[in-house]
Order: structure tokens, then sequence, then C-alpha cells
């Protein structure tokens, strides 16, 4: 079965120790984001960045602070995992990975049926990217060294919505 790497939101606003939304995690699953991406490369995986990129008036200021502004600092990918030739880069303006977006008409025109996602954070942008996959009937996979939490209480609720609701399988 045809597989692809989603790397949700690893970017400047949500990691660097300046940004406006850091998640103290997404320092610690870098390594662990790197190390499966160089394995799945090799293979022939695609890799799929997957970033929030919002306009200066996005309507989501009004519940977390301003953060990766389409074309800013914030929004470029840590240097860690920047892309590499022949990667590919969606960018999002919700918590949804497919909401508007091209990803779902790459996917198809890759001939991908299960993803592999990674990112921040478990609850809000992996888990909303994640039931909208398997709603549009894609198998999917998320190991959890790979995926950050801002804490535990909300990791623990998405990893039981994902095995109970969704049949995601956890690694």
């Amino acid at each position: 079965m045809k597989e692809a790497v989603l790397v949700v939101d690893m970017l400047n606003d949500f990691t660097l120790d300046s940004a406006p939304l850091k998640v103290k995690e997404n320092a610690k699953i870098i390594p662990n984001i790197k190390a499966l991406l160089d394995e799945k490369r090799k293979s022939g995986t695609a890799v799929i960045y997957v970033c929030d990129a919002h306009a200066e008036d996005d309507k989501e200021f009004k519940i977390w602070p301003k953060h990766c502004v389409r074309g800013s600092k914030g929004a470029e990918i840590v240097d860690e995992l920047k892309p590499q030739e022949g990667d590919f880069i969606v960018e999002k303006t919700t918590y949804d990975g497919f909401y508007n977006t091209e990803l779902d008409s790459l996917l198809k025109q890759l001939g991908v049926k299960k993803l592999i996602i990674t990112g921040c954070v478990i609850n809000i942008c992996i888990m909303y990217t994640a039931s909208s996959a398997v709603l549009r009937g894609y198998e999917v996979e998320i190991p959890l060294n790979c995926v950050s939490a801002l804490d535990e209480l909300s990791r623990q609720c998405a990893i039981a919505q994902f095995k109970n609701v969704l049949n995601v399988k956890l690694s």
C-alpha cells in the first residue's frame, strides 16, 4: 500500500524559544521525525509538509496569539526538518490539513492510501487532519514519538479518540 508521511506544523512559531505559541515538546520530537523521514525517503515514500499559513487578520487570532503569518519567518519549517528536493508543501489556514487545501488531490495524484502523520499538536491539528483523512478513506498511522502535546490530558484524550473512534494505528 502506497504511503506518505505528513509533517504537520513543525514551524518556527510553534518551536523556537521566541515563538508566540511555543510547544515545548516539539524540540523533543524533531530528532524522531527526522529519523522517520530519513528512513521513509530511502524507500521512496512521499513526504508532505502541512503548514499553517495565515493571513495578517486571520479569524483564528481571536482564539490564539498571532502566529504563522504567510511569508513570515514564523511560518517557516524548522531548520532541522527543512524539505528536501521532491518533498511537497501544502499550506492550510485551519486545524484541518484537508480543509480548503490541495492535500487530498495531491494524495490521489500520488496514489497514496496510507498516511503516517507526525508533528504538532496531537489534539488539535493532528486530530483534525487525521479525522479528515479517515473520513476520506485513508488508512492512518500516528507514531506517538513523532507528535507533540500541550499537556498529558490532551495527549490521553486524543489517543482515546484515535483508538476508540477513528481506528487509527498508534505506533
